[in-house]
């Protein structure tokens, strides 16, 4: 992580011009919003453990983490320094998904066979989440076409005992299960995009020019893109096996990292000269959707 952060400072320094270092308060910089996030990213794991003897034997012991999806609900706040730089703090509820499957197999000669011997769920763990970003422009050219970027580092720990352990894949053999899992994701957005104005200049017969829109908003921004993610992904399992004096306690951690390619599109929907909201999907190695509004004073 330590690398995406460096990476993360130099993006902030190449945006930042210099008459930017100290801006002058304004309140019409000032900016809320509210999103939503889904997020199905692609960071299965397997590690696996091997085992061999001459060249009859071997066993394998494989811990494999699958299906990791999340969602949030977040809440930004930021103040928009320079049209390169404007830096947020994030605030709101993540949830996590996940499955998880300790299994083992063996061949013996021409023989083998594998079996699972514990498999763990977590759904629905919700906690709170937080982080920080930064978002401008990168470069505008004289068509209106523009390259911006959005880059942030959020993070958020659920915990779960709904579901329990399944031993030997069959649901007859189950366990008390105590799951805990930490996500911390680093996100580099970069898009070209290009704003078309949807209003009209109406002139009165006195002389006053006044602003019309033409389909209910002053205007709608499409764009397009690619993302970097990163997600570090921690799972902690606390089983109980039994009750009493007679219960068996197993723990186990593993510990995931994701690097994925995606891209992305959308368009941002401009209502008035205070509210935009944009709706947006990912596709790739992350696949997901998310949807924002931002208010500026």
């Amino acid at each position: 992580m330590k690398k995406l952060f460096v990476a993360m400072l130099l993006v902030l320094a190449m945006a930042i011009p210099a008459y930017a270092i100290v801006p002058e308060f304004n309140k019409s910089n000032i900016e809320v919003g509210a999103e939503y996030n889904y997020s199905h990213q692609d960071i299965e794991s397997v590690n696996p453990i091997g085992i061999s003897v001459g060249d009859w034997l071997s066993a394998d012991l494989t811990n494999k983490t699958s299906n990791v999806k999340a969602w949030s609900f977040l809440a930004t706040l930021g103040y928009k320094i320079s049209p390169q730089l404007t830096p947020y703090m994030i605030l709101g509820n993540g949830q996590i998904n996940l499955d998880q499957e300790l299994s083992g197999s063996a061949s013996i000669g021409d023989w083998s066979g594998s079996i699972p011997i514990l498999t763990t769920q977590l759904r629905g763990a919700s906690g709170f989440q937080f982080g920080g970003g930064a978002k401008g422009e990168l470069m505008e050219f004289n068509n209106g076409v523009t390259i911006g970027y959005d880059t942030r580092w959020t993070t958020v720990t659920v915990d779960s005992n709904d579901k329990q352990a399944m031993f030997l894949g069959s649901s007859c053999l189950t366990a008390d299960n105590d799951i805990e899992a930490t996500m911390s994701v680093f996100n580099l957005d970069v898009a070209v995009s290009k704003y078309y104005d949807l209003t009209e200049k109406v002139t009165a017969e006195d002389g006053t020019v006044t602003t019309k829109k033409k389909y209910m908003v002053e205007g709608i921004t499409p764009f397009v893109g690619g993302r970097y993610t990163h997600s570090d992904l921690n799972v902690k399992n606390d089983i109980t096996i039994g009750e009493g004096h007679h219960s068996i306690g197993l723990s186990t951690e593993s510990n995931t990292q994701g690097n994925m390619i995606s891209a992305i599109g959308g368009v941002a929907i401009k209502i008035n000269k205070s509210l935009v909201a944009s709706v947006g999907g990912i596709i790739g190695q992350e696949n997901g959707v998310n949807v924002k509004c931002i208010y500026n004073f």
